[in-house]
């Protein structure tokens, strides 16, 4: 309606900054690799710049991501912490040919401070690393190779090749080799073998041309799949695996202790580390393990928690909106010269007739008047008497909340969640909520846009026309076409292409994307939307009483507590954090998900798009901060009728004769001391986050600080029962709007039928 749009009109403009400062957000840096690597290795070396042994430049750094273990210890967090020492790389003895598989206590030992690289294979990982500690190792290496994928059955003295999608995938490239050119003693030779297999000179790429743009391991593996020609025997070889793999523990170790890091690498990066101690074997190499770090408090948290306040804030302070234009009016009214309140009163507000005889003057003040009480109770009793459809703020777009809507609240938020727990109708909420949130983009942000601008070159281009008079006459809008008996203009038409628009491709972002959360359009959008959403969702829905207030709010207390810590208990899980992630986090293997991330066993974790979500910054591990609608509008409806409170009193106390006007809210009203009370509490859900390290219901700690606090000021200023059953004065005040919305339709009637319509 056109109320809605010009009380939007404002926040246009609000909403283009908001996206300017979230442009600038997703500009911070936010390294999300994968999480496997969660430590890094700097390699520290010099290189010979002649034949001096002084001639030296100075010392190079290169850094290793590495994965690390399910057993044995942890660096410390960072390259430069004192606790990480230079270590001295060294390889298992020579007459090792398990591979650190075994352990001799006749071997000689290792030298203090040396990391040990051992290849993968022929033993688990932590026998390994318990081999490596026995002689001495302060650390341990392990490195992938092509040869450990390979296998010997003894008992049938039969090779076993390496497997179909675990260790290779012909999808990213093949080949056909001659296996006359490899070793087979009788086993696979990896010495021998895995050279031949790798890098652009390999056999592979050798056979087909374009094995080394396809696969980038540049590493094959054999298939064992033969074909005998008359000269040769030939097998097909496809594009090896080569990621990092978290280093698992060996039961047959539990009562071993591993007091020494253990990390993995991959064959690649195993390569440029061994280049490295090749090409500067006369100098001193040096490796420096370290957790990778991260930070312990991220900002993101303090972003999201002062993005849920500033929404909390302007949707609340929005929903006031109109009072604040008719007490505006009123005010600009006076300073004009027309002192006569009852007089004013008639004009806003057509048809009512004032029962007083003589005229309050507007500086009067209620203090110094004694006409003033009088006639504020008169207002509130006229505009309280009237029919229930009169009182609305926004006419038919507004809803006012009773115990009967909150026990609805609570019935069909619970039947939801349920559905979603046992049907897993995620993708259907995806779109309905996208769909949903582009018509609030619409009125939010389009409309009052658009409206906005074809404004402001209508009037230039009319005062361009008048020499330099601008004309008063409200301009109609291009009407394209009627639908369902309702005016469709040209600015409707491009409102609705741009929310839309915006909206569907957000959808089909997020369905085609793999992990679309982290992409910048996405979480971006996704917060514009909500923060859209909950304007709408305050313009329209309110409170009016305290009782239907903490109906609704312990309600929703209690629903939180149930569905987060008491389901888990019922069902093995909690079903408010499993619909939340979208069905919970992937069940399928992480070394299988980092190959096939779009395996149905991969799918999951993904959050539901009713939220607010921030990237955590500067973090590798990825993540968000996450803050759900519902910890924004529920507060927001306390919020909305605390706002709306300030300025009806205000509104009121005006129409009564009273000289005070302008802003509605001051340290004694109530807007802004429960505003402090919602950050309070959302400061507490964020710590309690970090303190317990789990996700926590934000109403648990947003209830008791919004609701107590507003109770609390209603009891210390004796307003407790009024605000219990509802202000008569926020009654007339809605009436006061109401009636004022008439009687603007009325006038851009009779406007429009004196000007007519431009087409």
């Amino acid at each position: 309606t056109m109320a809605m749009r010009t009380s939007m009109t404002s926040i246009s403009f609000l909403a283009a900054t908001a996206m300017i400062w979230f442009i600038v957000i997703a500009g911070l840096p936010n390294d999300c690799s994968a999480i496997l690597p969660t430590a890094a290795i700097d390699i520290q070396y010099t290189t010979d710049s002649g034949n001096d042994s002084n001639s030296r430049s100075p010392i190079i750094t290169r850094t290793l991501l590495a994965s690390q273990a399910s057993f044995g210890t942890y660096p410390a967090m960072g390259r430069t912490n004192n606790n990480n020492k230079l270590l001295t790389p060294v390889f298992p003895p020579e007459d090792d040919d398990l591979l650190m598989c075994s352990y001799d206590s006749n071997a000689r030992k290792f030298d203090p401070d040396t990391i040990v690289l051992v290849p993968r294979g022929n033993c688990t990982f932590e026998q390994k690393a318990v081999n490596a500690q026995k002689l001495g190792a302060s650390a341990i290496v392990i490195y992938g190779t092509l040869g450990s994928r390979y296998a010997w059955n003894e008992s049938e003295t039969k090779q076993i090749w390496p497997y179909d999608k675990f260790d290779y995938d012909c999808n990213y490239g093949s080949a056909t080799v001659d296996i006359s050119k490899l070793k087979f003693n009788p086993s696979y030779d990896a010495t021998f073998n895995d050279a031949l297999l790798t890098g652009s000179t390999s056999l592979c790429s050798a056979a087909n041309p374009n094995f080394t743009n396809e696969c980038t391991s540049q590493r094959c593996l054999l298939t064992g799949n033969t074909t005998s020609t008359t000269s040769s025997t030939i097998m097909k070889a496809c594009c090896a695996w080569d990621l990092h793999v978290w280093l698992y523990n060996d039961p047959s170790f539990d009562n071993v202790t591993v007091n020494i890091p253990a990390f993995y690498i991959t064959m690649t990066q195993f390569g440029i580390l061994k280049d490295i101690l090749s090409d500067n074997a006369s100098s001193s190499v040096s490796l420096i393990p370290y957790s990778r770090p991260r930070p312990a408090y991220n900002a993101s948290a303090f972003l999201i928690w002062a993005l849920g306040i500033f929404v909390a804030w302007l949707a609340s302070y929005l929903s006031a909106q109109e009072y604040r234009q008719i007490t505006k009016k009123t005010t600009d009214a006076v300073s004009l010269g027309n002192s006569d309140q009852g007089i004013l009163y008639t004009e806003l507000v057509p048809g009512e007739a004032e029962e007083d005889e003589e005229p309050i003057s507007a500086s009067s003040s209620s203090s110094n008047h004694p006409r003033s009480t009088t006639n504020s109770s008169r207002v509130v009793q006229e505009s309280t008497n009237t029919t229930s459809t009169n009182h609305q703020a926004y006419g038919e777009e507004t809803l006012e909340l009773t115990w009967h809507h909150a026990v609805a609240f609570l019935i069909m938020s619970s039947t939801s969640l349920f559905v979603l727990f046992f049907f897993k109708l995620y993708a259907i909420v995806k779109v309905m909520y996208g769909i949903g949130c582009s018509g609030a983009l619409v009125q939010v942000i389009f409309l009052p846009l658009y409206t906005k601008l074809y404004q402001t070159f209508y009037f230039r281009k009319n005062k361009s026309h008048t020499n330099g008079g601008g004309s008063h006459h409200p301009q109609e809008q291009i009407v394209l076409f009627t639908m369902f008996e309702e005016q469709v203009t040209l600015i409707d038409v491009l409102s609705f292409a741009s929310g839309y628009g915006i909206g569907i491709s957000w959808i089909v972002v997020g369905f085609m994307v793999q992990e679309a959360s982290a992409i910048p359009f996405y979480w971006i959008t996704q917060d514009i939307m909500g923060a859209c959403m909950c304007i709408v969702f305050l313009g329209i829905i309110r409170l009016n009483s305290i009782k239907v207030a903490t109906i609704l709010l312990v309600a929703a207390f209690i629903y939180d507590i149930f569905f987060v810590f008491i389901t888990p208990l019922i069902f093995d899980k909690s079903i408010m954090i499993t619909v939340a992630t979208s069905g919970g986090p992937p069940t399928g293997d992480p070394a299988w998900c980092e190959k096939y991330p779009s395996d149905k066993d991969c799918q999951g974790g993904e959050p539901l798009p009713m939220l607010f979500a921030i990237p955590r910054i500067g973090d590798f591990e990825g993540g968000a901060s996450l803050l759900g609608l519902g910890d924004v509008v529920l507060p927001g409806l306390l919020l909305s009728f605390a706002c709306r409170i300030d300025c009806a009193k205000r509104l009121i106390g005006l129409k009564a004769g009273g000289s005070e006007g302008g802003y509605c809210h001051s340290s004694t009203g109530y807007f802004y001391p429960v505003l402090v009370a919602y950050a309070i509490g959302l400061l507490m859900a964020n710590l309690a986050v970090y303190i317990m390290n789990m996700g926590q219901p934000a109403l648990l700690y947003l209830v008791p600080m919004c609701l107590g606090t507003i109770c609390t000021l209603g009891w210390v200023r004796n307003e407790m029962t009024e605000l219990w059953n509802g202000p008569k004065f926020l009654l007339a005040a809605d009436q006061i709007v109401s009636r004022s919305h008439a009687h603007h339709s009325n006038a851009s009637a009779n406007t429009h039928d004196e000007i007519g319509v431009s087409v």
